[in-house]
């Protein structure tokens, strides 16, 4: 007869799965991220310092929670030629349906590729059969708004490159906050 365990034994059990799987991640997979292109521009001239604002399908990439900020259904789109070889692009989309009240669900996938000769990149560590090197990303999340000052956001994110004939991939879960306190209460 199978017992129901207690609840603190309910939280050690989620702790050791949580803890295998992230033991997993770690030993078993290997991502060769060597150069990160933010896939838009008001970030990157905001020197990314973005994490705090991150509203709409920026959210997906930068804060989980800044997906909590939208009104209505968002896409967004990116692509981009950078230095001749390399190629990035990105498209996201956060769905407003009235089923899930406040919750905001969206989901994402991004492209960086680079050729072989590509000037930021020493092509003399890589094998000569190794002619680009393809990064994908695809994520999906959710955040919710709580109290009108407080979003709480958490995204999946699968990362899968390919180096030549070889795969590699890994996996994350990004949890954000952000809250909103306003001065002029405080004067």
């Amino acid at each position: 007869m199978f017992k129901i365990p207690r609840k603190d034994e309910q939280k050690k059990i989620l702790i050791y799965i949580l803890f295998f799987i992230f033991i997993k991640n770690i030993l078993y997979s290997y991502n060769p991220v060597f150069l990160r292109i933010a896939p838009f521009a008001k970030p990157v001239g905001m020197a990314e310092a973005f994490t705090t604002i991150s509203d709409g399908t920026y959210g997906l990439y930068y804060n989980p929670a800044g997906m909590a900020s939208i009104l209505s259904h968002e896409v967004q789109g990116a692509y981009s030629f950078w230095m001749e070889k390399i190629h990035c692009g990105y498209i996201g989309a956060i769905f407003t349906e009235p089923i899930f009240g406040k919750i905001k669900i969206g989901g994402s996938y991004s492209l960086f590729e680079i050729n072989r000769d590509s000037p930021p990149v020493d092509w003399s560590i890589y094998d000569t059969s190794i002619q680009k090197i393809i990064n994908n990303k695809f994520a999906i999340g959710l955040a919710v708004e709580m109290f009108d000052i407080v979003s709480l956001g958490m995204c999946y994110k699968y990362n899968l490159s390919l180096l030549g004939d070889e795969s590699f991939f890994n996996s994350t879960i990004d949890m954000g906050i952000i809250a909103e306190f306003f001065m002029t209460d405080q004067l």
